[in-house]
């Protein structure tokens, strides 16, 4: 008899009510736990995504670019910024530039602090190597010059020989004289000297710019 009571008892309205809220409120928090882990989870991949975007610095990569190209600027030559970007250790990449026959070129690239060492070639559209500068150095610039002989353009390819992270880069090009007609043979300029500007090692070409340390 007492158990036939108790039993009532619990199946009485207010006791059901009570249960159903009370599970109800369970699954509530349940749902509020999911999305707070669900967000969670999405700010710490942001995050992660954000602290390894800070380590390369394309504005720093691009001052010192700037900076290298300040002599040349002041001979004549027109600077422009070419290409930027983001690279690592043991990366290689290429890209090109148009030339004209009878100009003079210059092109400097600039890494920021975790690009320790970067070699650079420019390459003909057969392929051959105009020039290089591949000197061993631990400020992340490098810097070549030539003169065109062929309207076209030029293949520039970069290699991050050392690079402690994540690395900033950014590269200036400028030109310089007036394009040769190829119908007027007598006009035409002899190809200059191709070589390697002053990137602060110590070992320049014969027109040496200031690099930025």
């Amino acid at each position: 008899m007492l158990k036939a009571l108790l039993w009532h008892d619990c199946q009485s309205e207010p006791a059901i009510k009570q249960l159903n809220t009370r599970l109800t409120q369970i699954m509530k928090l349940k749902t509020i736990s999911r999305n707070l882990l669900g967000t969670l989870g999405a700010v710490a991949g942001l995050l992660a995504i954000s602290a390894t975007s800070v380590k390369a610095d394309i504005p720093e990569a691009a001052d010192k670019a700037f900076e290298m190209a300040e002599k040349y600027a002041g001979m004549g030559y027109y600077m422009a910024p070419s290409k930027e970007g983001k690279a690592g250790h043991g990366v290689t990449l290429e890209f090109e530039i148009p030339v004209n026959r009878g100009l003079d070129y210059v092109f400097i690239l600039a890494g920021d602090k975790y690009a320790r060492d970067v070699n650079l070639y420019i390459e003909s559209e057969n392929g051959n190597t105009i020039v290089k500068d591949t000197r061993p150095v631990t400020n992340g610039l490098a810097g070549v010059r030539w003169r065109s002989d062929y309207n076209g353009v030029v293949n520039v390819v970069i290699h991050f020989a050392r690079a402690t992270d994540r690395c900033g880069w950014a590269a200036v090009a400028g030109r310089r004289g007036t394009p040769n007609v190829p119908d007027y043979q007598d006009n035409v300029r002899a190809p200059g000297p191709s070589e390697r500007i002053d990137n602060n090692t110590g070992n320049a070409g014969k027109d040496a710019v200031d690099a930025a340390r």
